[in-house]
């Protein structure tokens, strides 16, 4: 009985060459799998978001989107938030700020502007989220804040209405 073995004899390669290959080979799939790199807020993906509510509850004004910075999800630049309308915006909670502004129209024309912002502040294992840094051009509107709760709803909101007409109905909403 005659046993026969195989050899490798023509390997034109260098031991060193071949170490090189294999260690670029873990390095890749040690950075892949590796626990640090899923971490929040690293590139695999979002762990978590935050949905804001602006409603339009005005009778005489329409709000075009003019600024968006940093939301995950929201209406589109120039996009119409009309009287009694609703827009959404989520936003990334590893993020903590995003930023909004929208001009304001009164019969077809522009009239002032209103911004804003909104945080996502972690107190412990509790994230607060609420609309700060509210500022506005137009003394004809008016706003009110509602943070998330039984009778506010599961979102944060920012109402947005007629000063002179919430005047005049004797209530602030």
């Amino acid at each position: 009985m005659t046993i026969e073995r195989a050899g490798i004899n023509n390997f034109k390669g260098s031991k060193l060459g071949m170490i090189l290959v294999l260690f670029i080979l873990l390095v890749i799939a040690t950075q892949t799998f590796s626990k640090s790199h899923n971490k929040p807020g690293g590139p695999i993906g979002i762990e978590a978001t935050q949905i804001f509510r602006v409603i339009n509850e005005s009778e005489n004004f329409w709000l075009q989107l003019r600024e968006n910075y940093v939301y995950f999800e929201s209406p589109p630049l120039d996009s119409w938030l009309q009287p009694n309308g609703k827009h959404f915006f989520e936003q990334d909670i590893t993020r903590e700020i995003s930023r909004c502004g929208y001009q304001i129209y009164q019969d077809g024309r522009a009239d002032g502007y209103i911004r804003f912002e909104t945080l996502t502040l972690p107190v412990g294992s509790t994230r607060y989220n609420y609309f700060t840094n509210i500022e506005w051009t137009n003394d004809e509107i008016d706003f009110v804040q509602y943070n998330v709760g039984p009778e506010n709803g599961e979102y944060p909101t920012l109402r947005i209405y007629d000063r002179m007409i919430a005047q005049a109905r004797g209530s602030r909403r």
